[in-house]
């Protein structure tokens, strides 16, 4: 399988936008960052050879930094963000932004406790919502945890909707 960028890889590695990819940027389909972490990203293919493998599904950026949705068994290309010579720290020191890589899953509690982690929620529940059978994620925490999350509720929350379009809400016992 070839690498899988949110732009075609000959952009990527080129720098300059196809047609196909200008088109996707007018129209929103991708953002400036899905550019240039793809750009990033290319860069490393020779470095990292596993890359030739690696699927990005999605790319979100929030204030607290960039969350890259990988395929599944994927997380492991990018290796420790705290091991300077893993494609991830090199990938975090180009994009000098905060990143989190997460691999994309249909479980939202798991996504869910990796955005959390330190912290570990008193309770995670999958609700199923009617009519139409909606999930939602009910993340019970310590209120004393509740200054010490990572990341807010939204940031979690717009995570969630682009890895798995579900949503969670947060109480605090």
């Amino acid at each position: 399988m070839p690498l899988v960028l949110p732009i075609c890889t000959i952009c990527a590695k080129s720098g300059r936008l196809c047609r196909n990819c200008q088109i996707k940027l007018r129209n929103n389909e991708i953002s400036q960052t899905d550019i240039d972490v793809s750009k990033i990203l290319a860069m490393f293919t020779k470095q990292f050879p596993a890359t030739k493998n690696l699927k990005i599904n999605k790319i979100v950026e929030t204030s607290q930094g960039i969350f890259i949705i990988v395929g599944k068994n994927q997380k492991v290309i990018f290796g420790d963000i705290n091991d300077p010579s893993s494609l991830a720290a090199k990938v975090k020191k180009e994009a000098t932004s905060n990143m989190v890589v997460l691999e994309k899953t249909k479980n939202s509690s798991k996504i869910v406790e990796e955005l959390l982690l330190p912290i570990e929620p008193v309770q995670l529940t999958t609700l199923t919502i009617p009519p139409f059978g909606e999930e939602e994620i009910k993340v019970k925490l310590k209120k004393t945890d509740k200054e010490n999350m990572p990341f807010n509720e939204d940031q979690i929350n717009e995570v969630l909707k682009a890895v798995s379009n579900q949503h969670a809400y947060f109480i605090y016992v």
